[in-house]
């Protein structure tokens, strides 16, 4: 099902939007993209983030974004954009915590929004999703630069599946987990930046 405007030019409600990602729509996941920014930007601000941290924490806002458009439940009767903010929130919160640790130092090496953007010669997030060209280039160069432990911890974490359920899934380690996902940001850096 292909996100199409109502007819009256009205633009369909964030629960349509969400509706039409749960039937394979990906179009629907951009234009939520599109709404949310604002909300991320203004959560980074709330919580001073600012420089090299900042475009780090809105890339992990942006994929507690698409975990909320996953587990969105409109059954229980609360709005998504309530729902999408305090994943949000949650998110960058954590983050933040997270990078007062050790372990943080290591992960400054992710790539970033921008740098994402740059390794796909778009203009905008929206072209990113939309340039299927762009994404098998993409997917080529994890194929060929990652192990084939490092590509399924990859994709699984992308699936939203926690450290827990990944060493679950694989029969590895947490920290093997953990250390599998460092090597992916310190490769596909050191990739994409070429």
């Amino acid at each position: 099902m292909a996100f199409r405007p109502k007819k009256n030019g009205h633009a369909n409600s964030d629960e349509e939007l969400v509706r039409a990602y749960h039937q394979g729509d990906n179009t629907s996941f951009v234009e939520l993209i599109s709404r949310y920014l604002d909300l991320i930007d203004a959560k980074l601000t709330q919580f001073h983030c600012s420089g090299a941290e900042r475009e780090d924490v809105k890339q992990e806002a942006l994929m507690a974004l698409l975990n909320a458009v996953k587990l969105y439940d409109p059954g229980k009767e609360t709005r998504f954009s309530t729902f999408a903010s305090r994943c949000v929130e949650n998110s960058v919160l954590r983050s933040l915590q997270h990078r007062n640790t050790k372990k943080a130092r290591l992960l400054s090496d992710a790539v970033s929004i921008d740098e994402a953007k740059e390794i796909a010669v778009q203009e905008n997030p929206e072209d990113l999703y939309i340039d299927q060209e762009g994404y098998h280039v993409m997917l080529g160069k994890i194929e060929v630069n990652l192990s084939e432990f490092e590509k399924n911890v990859l994709f699984s974490y992308l699936d939203g599946n926690s450290y827990a359920q990944i060493s679950t899934q694989f029969g590895a380690s947490q920290k093997s987990v953990d250390n599998a996902l460092q090597r992916v940001r310190r490769k596909l850096k050191t990739v994409f930046s070429k």
